[in-house]
């Protein structure tokens, strides 16, 4: 294979890797700075943070298929043709399947979100935010006692399909700046 043959390829799993790296860095600094992210995750790798981080603010929030043939799901039938959708945000965050579906915990790794979709639809740019949010996820932590992400404020957008956070403001403070912080 060329280097022009494999160029698209490339640049698309950049470009999609991009938002779900963007939405994931927010979501995991939203979450640090209100404390969802605490010691007793301790135990959780970088990736095991990020698929939490990323199952409760999933950047793409649904998505659309038609039936390419007739099939049961659970106690219903689709018509090949049929247009389904998945809902990705309801599907991560179902009681069903995860164990106080808004905490961020460790989980069993046989219970898998949905996300960056699966088998042959799955997003080509997941693995690349995946693997740049866990790195940031560890440099973070190797400053655990020693910084603190203070939340200031956010603003989401929620439109028909996609929610991210359009702005996030956090402070990234010294320990010792916290307790002269509290003192006053």
């Amino acid at each position: 294979m060329s280097i022009d043959d494999i160029s698209p390829l490339l640049i698309n799993i950049v470009i999609d890797g991009y938002d779900p790296f963007l939405s994931a860095v927010n979501a995991y600094l939203l979450n640090k700075s209100k404390n969802t992210i605490s010691g007793e995750n301790n135990q959780m790798s970088s990736n095991q943070i990020f698929d939490e981080v990323i199952r409760l603010e999933t950047p793409f929030q649904y998505c659309a298929r038609i039936a390419t043939e007739d099939l049961k799901l659970g106690n219903y039938k689709i018509s090949k043709g049929e247009r389904v959708m998945a809902f990705i945000a309801s599907a991560n965050r179902d009681p069903n399947c995860f164990y106080m579906p808004e905490k961020i915990m460790l989980r069993s790794q046989k219970i898998k979100n949905f996300s960056f979709g699966a088998g042959r639809h799955i997003c080509p740019g997941g693995n690349l935010a995946r693997k740049c949010t866990a790195r940031l996820i560890e440099l973070f932590g190797e400053f655990e006692g020693k910084i603190k992400i203070v939340y200031v404020e956010d603003r989401w957008t929620d439109s028909f399909g996609f929610r991210f956070l359009e702005k996030l403001r956090v402070e990234i403070v010294t320990v010792g700046d916290i307790a002269q912080l509290k003192s006053h």
